[in-house]
C-alpha cells in the first residue's frame, strides 16, 4: 500500500519524468490561455465585421428603397397625366361597379400598363395592380 502512495507521489519520480511533465505543462497551460484570448478575440471581431455588414447593407438597400420610391411617385404621375394614357384606361375599365372585366379586357389593359410603365428604361414597376373605387381587385 505504501508503494502505491509512493508512485503516484511526484517526489518519487524519476529526473527525466519531472523535467517532462514539467515542459509539457510548461507547453499547454499558456498555449490553453493564449488559445482562449484568441478565440475570444475572433469572435469580437467576427461579430464587429457582422454589424458591419449589417449596418452597411442596411444603408445601402435603404437608399436604393428610397430611389425607386422616388422614381415611382415621380413616374406614375407623369403616366396618369397624359390624356391617351387616362382614355384608354377609362375606355377599358367596366362601368358596373358589379360587373369584373372579362379576361380580354384585362389582357388590353396589362398591355396599356406594361407598355406606359413596366417596358420602360428604369423598370421601376414591378408588378401592378388596379383597384377600384371601393378597393376590390380589377386586375
Amino acid at each position: 500500500m505504501n508503494t502505491r502512495r509512493t508512485a503516484w507521489s511526484i517526489f518519487s519520480w524519476p529526473l527525466w519524468l519531472k523535467f517532462a511533465v514539467g515542459f509539457v505543462l510548461a507547453i499547454i497551460v499558456p498555449l490553453v490561455l493564449i488559445s482562449l484570448l484568441i478565440l475570444s478575440g475572433i469572435e469580437e471581431v467576427g461579430r464587429q465585421n457582422a454589424e458591419l455588414y449589417v449596418s452597411e447593407n442596411g444603408a445601402r438597400q435603404w437608399s436604393e428603397i428610397n430611389t425607386a420610391f422616388d422614381r415611382a411617385l415621380n413616374g406614375m404621375p407623369d403616366f396618369v397625366e397624359q390624356e391617351q394614357n387616362q382614355q384608354n384606361l377609362r375606355s377599358l375599365l367596366p362601368t358596373d361597379p358589379n360587373v369584373r372585366a372579362d379576361p380580354l379586357l384585362k389582357a388590353r389593359i396589362i398591355g396599356v400598363l406594361q407598355d406606359g410603365l413596366l417596358n420602360q428604361a428604369g423598370d421601376v414597376f414591378e408588378k401592378i395592380e388596379l383597384l377600384d373605387n371601393q378597393g376590390r381587385l380589377v386586375l
